[in-house]
């Protein structure tokens, strides 16, 4: 799965975005869970008013995936507070490893227009 990186000024990538049509939340929750370092995965309750999607704890701090806007094509998956910066590329790597069952994947695919060439989107 393709990840979308958010480094600090010093290089440090301290959160990363998926693309929401690729996975579900229950999907992040899974390999949330997989990870070492990671602990206390808990998904919010259904028609829930909270705004975090899942929070979880990686190596002792809180971080939560959400969906920015409540509407966007992508979840945000990082610490609740960024500074100190934690290294998230552990994370992100469970993330890249992730595929989508082929049904999911198609679908994406065509939601986001990544069957078509890239040559029909460059500007002459």
């Amino acid at each position: 799965m393709r990840t979308y990186p958010i480094k600090s000024t010093e290089g440090i990538m301290y959160a990363f975005e998926v693309e929401s049509v690729y996975i579900s939340v229950n999907g992040i929750a899974s390999i949330l869970s997989t990870v070492d370092g990671i602990s206390d995965v808990l998904q919010r309750k259904a028609f829930s008013s909270e705004e975090n999607l899942v929070s979880f704890q990686f190596q002792g701090k809180d971080c939560v995936v959400w969906e920015p806007y409540g509407d966007s094509s992508r979840y945000w998956i990082g610490p609740k507070e960024p500074e100190p910066y934690t290294d998230f590329s552990d994370v992100e790597k469970a993330f890249e490893r992730y595929q989508p069952f082929i049904i999911r994947k198609l679908v994406g695919d065509i939601l986001t227009l990544k069957f078509l060439p890239h040559s029909l989107f460059r500007l002459s």
